[in-house]
C-alpha cells in the first residue's frame, strides 16, 4: 500500500533513525511496523504460558539422529514433538526445526 503523506514526529524518527542501520525513513517506519506485528503474535502466543501440559514424545530426536542431523538445543526438540503431537503449526526463524519439518511432519512457517 502507498502512503506518501504520513506525519510522523520528527524526535521520534532521529531516534528510530539512530536506532538501526536504516538507510531511509521508510526502512526505519517499517521496520517499527514489522516490531509492532511480532509483538502481537507473541503476546498471542504467551497468553497460554502455564496452561498448557505436555506428555509426549521426543518428537523424533533419534531419527533426525540417525539421518546424521544434529539438533544444537534440547528445547527446539521439546518444542517440535510438542507441535507435531498436537498438529500445531510452528511460526519461528531457526534452522534446527527444518529437519523436523523434513524427516518428521513438523508444521512450520519460517519467517
Amino acid at each position: 500500500m502507498r502512503t506518501n503523506n504520513i506525519d510522523i514526529n520528527d524526535a521520534i524518527l532521529d531516534a528510530a533513525m539512530r536506532a538501526g542501520p536504516f538507510k531511509t525513513k521508510r526502512d526505519a517506519v517499517e521496520a517499527g511496523l514489522k516490531l509492532l506485528s511480532r509483538q502481537a503474535a507473541y503476546r498471542e502466543v504467551l497468553k497460554w504460558e502455564g496452561k498448557l501440559r505436555w506428555e509426549g514424545h521426543d518428537g523424533g530426536y533419534r531419527g533426525v539422529r540417525a539421518l546424521g542431523i544434529t539438533v544444537r538445543r534440547a528445547i527446539d526438540v521439546l518444542v517440535a514433538g510438542f507441535c507435531i503431537e498436537r498438529g500445531y503449526v510452528l511460526l519461528h526463524r531457526e534452522r534446527d526445526f527444518d529437519a523436523f519439518e523434513d524427516h518428521r511432519g513438523l508444521r512450520a512457517w519460517a519467517h
